[in-house]
């Protein structure tokens, strides 16, 4: 019985040794063909990220950041978004100063700001645009100022780029969804000058252009041999 326990060892010990080396060689093509698949891929994608990041910076497409300064004009007229001291909010000039800034915030969270996310806007006095006022002990939900520094439901505005979820550029068209599901409209032909609050409707009278206001270190940044490239490399560290 001896020789022929030694003799069936021999003959099927070369069966396993192949049987494993073949698996392994296999485990091994298949993973390189997974890789050789996914490695165009995925490059290709990258590729296409870090054109078009370029594509905008090179366009000169600013990403608006919670906590930045903006001014919102409105498409149809040309005029901005403008806060008195006294809380009244219109859209009767075109000027770029003081009264026309609002500092814009994510209410949740940091960083760029993006399609569909619920922000506050304060104006220069440190008050925040509201929808909703009691005049006379009557609630009108119509109602836009910059009366009370709360940062409650009435402040809260939800920020909309039409087809898209991606970042808030400076220059795009915008829409601000009140809390009562109304948007605000703006210096609109049948009350000139006004900003309310009246429908849901994403219109022209509800379009605004998100400008970013420049920081004076970026416009001498801009200005200096280089700043191109400098900016495109730091594009690349966004998060889209």
């Amino acid at each position: 019985m001896a020789p022929f326990g030694v003799v069936f060892i021999l003959t099927v010990c070369p069966v396993l040794v192949v049987a494993t080396s073949q698996y392994q060689v296999s485990r091994r093509d298949s993973s390189a063909s997974r890789e050789g698949h996914l490695g165009p891929v995925m490059l290709q994608t990258n590729q296409v990220r870090s054109t078009a990041k370029l594509a905008a910076v090179e366009a000169g497409l600013t990403p608006i950041r919670s906590g930045d300064a903006v001014f919102l004009k409105v498409a149809r007229t040309g005029h901005r978004l403008t806060a008195q001291k006294d809380g009244t909010v219109h859209a009767k000039w075109d000027h770029t100063g003081m009264w026309q800034q609002f500092v814009i915030e994510k209410t949740v969270g940091s960083g760029m700001i993006r399609s569909g996310d619920v922000v506050f806007l304060t104006a220069w006095t440190g008050m925040l645009v509201t929808v909703g006022d009691r005049r006379s002990g009557k609630l009108n939900l119509t109602a836009v100022h910059a009366k009370w520094n709360h940062r409650g439901v009435w402040q809260k505005l939800t920020i909309e780029k039409i087809g898209t979820t991606g970042p808030i550029l400076a220059g795009d068209a915008v829409f601000l969804q009140a809390w009562t599901r109304a948007r605000l409209d703006a210096d609109p032909p049948d009350s000139q000058g006004t900003t309310q609050a009246r429908w849901d409707h994403q219109a022209d009278w509800q379009r605004f252009i998100i400008e970013a206001k420049a920081r004076r270190s970026q416009a001498m940044a801009a200005q200096e041999p280089g700043a191109r490239v400098l900016s495109a490399l730091a594009w690349e560290h966004f998060q889209l």
